[in-house]
């Protein structure tokens, strides 16, 4: 049985699988190319990730010359502070494409977070549909990827699109360990 399936519902599991991706993939193509809302605002932390990641591809380490003000005294000679208000998992992300890319890379990063919102989505659909079948699993990613806070995030900060899948991912892992574990438990 695949590990996505819920016993009595393998055969029409693929059907809402493929919805779901049609749909939520139709839905961030109409945002970031029909109507053009993905290009960080003025004050969006994207700014801030994209300074940092070019400390980390210049060599300088986790800093940024973003200084917050409660931060000022812990600047040094270069004006810079240790990445301590947004972390450094998202500059880590950054470098490659800015390394690759240029700093235009930034002004498409909505792609990247509407791609962590998809993935999520995915792994949403595979949960609901593991514990409550494929309807509740197609139910939930759609309605993670309609929330109008997910719409946002994914416009105008890939910190929550991030932060999301990785929160899924971790549900789902924990999932399928405790289902293991009943399933070992029933076959003694």
């Amino acid at each position: 049985m695949p590990e996505c399936a819920v016993p009595g519902h393998e055969s029409n599991a693929r059907p809402w699988f493929v919805a779901v991706l049609v749909i939520s993939a139709l839905v961030w193509a109409y945002l970031l190319v029909g109507l053009r809302a993905g290009v960080p605002g003025l004050l969006d932390d994207v700014w801030e990730y994209g300074v940092s990641a070019r400390h980390l591809l210049a060599g300088h380490g986790f800093r940024t010359s973003v200084i917050h003000p409660p931060l000022w005294s812990l600047r040094d000679a270069a004006l810079t502070v240790p990445i301590l208000v947004h972390g450094p998992l998202l500059p880590v992300l950054l470098a490659p494409l800015l390394a690759l890319f240029g700093a235009g890379a930034l002004d498409h990063i909505a792609w990247l977070a509407a791609a962590f919102a998809l993935s999520t989505a995915v792994v949403l659909f595979r949960l609901g549909t593991r514990h409550f079948g494929p309807a509740v699993g197609a139910a939930a990613a759609l309605l993670y990827t309609l929330s109008p806070l997910t719409v946002a995030n994914v416009c105008h900060d890939v910190s929550v699109s991030t932060g999301g899948l990785l929160l899924l991912l971790t549900l789902d892992l924990l999932a399928r360990e405790r289902t293991r574990q009943a399933a070992r438990c029933t076959r003694r």
